[in-house]
């Protein structure tokens, strides 16, 4: 926490994880949005997160993921692909891989931008940990989009972290128009505005603009 790359956000949220180790480049003033869901996200969950991860690169924000299949990886391919900065942050320690699947991506998101983790180099991953690790990246995120999160999922644990910010998406399956943050978390107004709406996860939809 002394170190001047330790990133400033995570001094608002609770619990903050006094060391973090890093593959890559951590920046203390990073201005990112996560993007985060389901393991087990249908195609079109996967697309809309693609979708939001390269609108967020076209406005130089950096997008803060898991590792794990579903949308975390569908977000990290989509800013690879688009140019732009993905941070994953683990629910293991940095020297460890999970899933085994995404060994290939946990490379290039290190190479493009960074692998954060709070615990030691070789923890394995379990409940408590990845509890944690989701509370990181809320605390990184000036703002959250939750994509095909069912009520107990671990992605539920932004709501609560955020600190009083609303969410950039519906998570609850309302069907409520998805209304992103503005400004005053430092996220450039119209991101994402106006562009998605959702009527059930399954039913997500970009509207254009």
């Amino acid at each position: 926490m002394l170190d001047r790359r330790y990133p400033l956000q995570l001094n608002r949220g609770q619990p903050i994880a006094p060391v973090l180790f890093v593959r890559g480049e951590v920046h203390a003033d990073e201005v990112g949005v996560s993007v985060v869901g389901s393991r087990d996200a249908s195609p079109r969950g996967q697309q809309i997160a693609g979708d939001i991860a390269r609108g967020l690169v076209g406005r130089g924000i950096a997008v803060i993921s898991g590792l794990a299949n579903g949308i975390d990886t569908a977000a990290h391919r989509a800013t690879l692909a688009a140019g732009g900065r993905p941070i994953g942050v683990l629910g293991t320690g940095i020297t460890r891989v999970y899933p085994e699947t995404n060994r290939a991506l946990h490379q290039r998101v290190a190479a493009a931008g960074a692998l954060v983790s709070q615990f030691w180099p070789e923890h394995p991953p379990d409940k408590h940990t990845l509890a944690l690790r989701n509370a990181t990246i809320a605390g990184l995120s000036r703002a959250s989009v939750i994509v095909e999160a069912g009520e107990r999922s671990g992605s539920q644990v932004h709501a609560p972290l955020r600190a009083g910010l609303p969410p950039a998406a519906d998570p609850d399956r309302s069907g409520r128009r998805i209304d992103p943050v503005g400004t005053r978390n430092g996220v450039p107004a119209g991101s994402l505005r106006g562009r998605w709406h959702c009527r059930g996860v399954a039913h997500c939809r970009s509207s254009g603009g």
